[in-house]
């Protein structure tokens, strides 16, 4: 019995001290707590700087039937963007369409992120994506993308893409 009594008074002495050193420290961990949630806050804020500033879309008529032309412009602090493509009355060629330029816009967003964002505020990157068509036979025209990407260092990126399409 003597036994658990000491066991006792060490484990209620070691409670005591325990409490002791979390009360000293308490106005410690408050401190971080607040501080940790400003870092956050101002972290969440700085981000958001480069929010998008402007963004513009026009659809318009082309001049050959079935085919309108969509104008989607962006202007953000660290790139700015315009990007042109046919949308078609038939909806199965307007699919094929949209996952090319969400590729596109996908790997270009993916190498932004890979560049400092101070250095994109100094010279923002850009991205154009526009395009060509080029009737070839009754119903049947060839749709070229031109795209251009320049992230600030050396020479822009230029590559074209080619679509027969059958209205």
């Amino acid at each position: 019995m003597p036994i658990k009594i000491q066991k006792e008074k060490r484990r209620c002495k070691t409670l005591r001290r325990l409490r002791r050193l979390l009360s000293k420290y308490k106005i410690y961990a408050i401190l971080a707590i607040v501080i940790i949630v400003l870092f956050a806050y101002f972290f969440h804020e700085y981000r958001s700087e480069g929010s998008i500033k402007h963004v513009n879309e026009i659809t318009e008529p082309c001049k050959y039937p079935g085919i309108d032309v969509v104008t989607t412009t962006v202007d953000e602090k660290t790139y700015r963007s315009a990007i042109h493509y046919p949308k078609f009355t038939a909806e199965a060629l307007n699919s094929e369409i949209n996952i090319y330029v969400a590729n596109m816009k996908l790997r270009f967003f993916n190498e932004l992120f890979q560049y400092d964002e101070r250095q994109l505020k100094k010279r923002p990157a850009t991205f154009y994506l526009t395009f060509d068509i080029y009737p070839v036979a009754d119903h049947i025209y060839s749709v070229v993308f031109k795209k251009e990407r320049y992230f600030g260092e050396g020479n822009p990126e230029e590559s074209t893409n080619i679509f027969i399409v059958d209205i």
